[in-house]
């Protein structure tokens, strides 16, 4: 996943770690605010109502079950858009499937920047969404001024 925050951070962290504590990536003194919008990472054996909200699917890793990847392909089919490993479509399918589906070969490719551009926010609020709630975290203009917001989920 490494690769991808970059992308997912509005550049805000550097290919290579995922910590700010990587002298050696990140030689310089950070900010410590970090643009991102509602990641959620999951294990190869998600499925079920928790994807129900879902619209992009990044789909990488070791493994994907067969019930993961039918959910996935039910919430594509619903207009969901999902990128993932060539290897893991292949394991469960050799047809063209209907919805939004990126097939890659790796997770480096500068087309996935462009697929995933609709669903990063704006490069100066960090959104979480919870069940009930959504709560924004919006970089202000002093270097350590933040402003939260809570608003209730439609």
């Amino acid at each position: 996943m490494a690769t991808r925050w970059p992308v997912l951070t509005h550049q805000a962290a550097h290919p290579g770690a995922i910590t700010i504590w990587n002298h050696w990536v990140y030689p310089e003194r950070l900010d410590f605010f970090v643009p991102i919008d509602s990641v959620a990472v999951f294990d190869h054996q998600v499925e079920g109502p928790v994807l129900d909200s879902v619209e992009c699917f990044i789909v990488c890793g070791h493994a994907l079950s067969a019930q993961t990847f039918q959910a996935i392909r039910n919430r594509v089919s619903k207009g969901a858009t999902c990128i993932i490993a060539k290897r893991l479509y292949d394991l469960h399918t050799h047809e063209t499937l209907p919805g939004d589906w990126m097939v890659v070969d790796s997770f480096v490719e500068k087309r996935i920047a462009q697929k995933l551009q609709p669903f990063l926010g704006p490069p100066d609020v960090a959104r979480f969404r919870f069940a009930h709630h959504v709560v924004e975290f919006v970089k202000g203009s002093k270097p350590d001024g933040i402003e939260v917001r809570i608003t209730e989920r439609s």
